[in-house]
């Protein structure tokens, strides 16, 4: 990991020690119930070698915007193994009330200053943590269309 990157997910709380990259093989997209990509055009690359992951597939700012569009109620009720595929379907489906664009892609921060690491990490953790919420720790519920305004704890 570049040791920008690094720092910057220090700074958010995580811990880079262990991190090791892995080229996506396309078996790995085939079994995945949910698959995150930082841009379209690596989400284009995924489905290339994985087409049958389509509907399992998004970048990961396009996935946090569509819980807006999403009823993601009543997944906290699915055991923990199923929640991502069923995540994935209630997504796919609200992939026909918006369109894709530029801003659905994260910038690349290698080779750039130690500030565009850092907007970076914060613009994945700002991402990340609704969709980590809907799996793991919170339900939903209400019709808000923030899913900020959505959550709250489970009992």
């Amino acid at each position: 990991m570049d040791s920008r990157s690094a720092r910057a997910l220090s700074d958010l709380g995580g811990d880079p020690n262990g991190f090791v990259a892995r080229t996506l093989q396309p078996v790995m997209a085939d079994r995945a119930d949910l698959v995150f990509t930082m841009t379209r055009r690596q989400r284009r690359l995924v489905l290339a070698g994985a087409p049958r992951a389509l509907r399992r597939t998004f970048t990961l700012p396009e996935a946090a915007d569509l819980l807006e569009w999403v009823d993601v109620i009543g997944l906290a009720q699915l055991p923990l193994q199923e929640r991502a595929r069923e995540l994935a379907a209630r997504l796919n489906d609200g992939r026909a009330r918006r369109r894709t664009d530029e801003r659905d892609d994260v910038q690349d921060p290698i080779g750039q200053s130690s500030t565009v690491h850092a907007d970076v990490a914060g613009r994945i953790a700002a991402s990340l943590r609704p969709l980590a919420d809907v799996l793991f720790t919170q339900t939903w519920s209400g019709s808000a269309r923030n899913p900020a305004d959505r959550l709250v704890a489970r009992a």
